[in-house]
């Protein structure tokens, strides 16, 4: 059954490369670009995503951010870890308002909670990530 499934799974990926019909949204915009995704995302999320992989291209992205704020921060952690440190509301090492107020802190945090419950999705998929510590895979299986 599992040999089947996959064989229909290949045939119906391929079928768009039998047709007639363009690849083009409705309205000619790609849906990264309706929805103002990052255009600095690597090539990787684009390609997964238009490949109908997107549980892959979202796992792709969130460890694209995750280095991203390793990077902004200076910070050699990852994950929970790097949420917490990163957007701590004392002693911030990335700052995103002036934490002065109280709605200035709350967002702070949000933000903070934010990275978190992504950083929460990367542990569940933890055992899928490849042996170079999360970087982003190539579509040719290297990273």
């Amino acid at each position: 059954m599992s040999e089947a499934f996959s064989r229909f799974e290949e045939i119906v990926r391929k079928a768009s490369n039998y047709t007639e019909a363009k690849l083009e949204p409705a309205g000619g915009m790609h849906p990264f670009e309706e929805r103002n995704i990052h255009p600095k995302l690597p090539s990787i999320v684009r390609n997964l995503f238009d490949n109908g992989y997107y549980a892959q291209a979202t796992f792709e992205a969130y460890k694209f951010l995750d280095k991203e704020v390793q990077k902004l921060s200076l910070s050699s952690e990852s994950g929970f870890k790097l949420a917490m440190q990163a957007f701590a509301v004392d002693a911030p090492l990335i700052k995103l308002t002036n934490l002065l107020s109280k709605s200035e802190k709350n967002e702070q945090k949000g933000y903070q909670f934010i990275f978190f419950r992504y950083s929460d999705i990367m542990v569940v998929t933890l055992p899928f990530r490849n042996a170079k510590n999360g970087s982003p895979t190539n579509l040719n299986g290297r990273s």
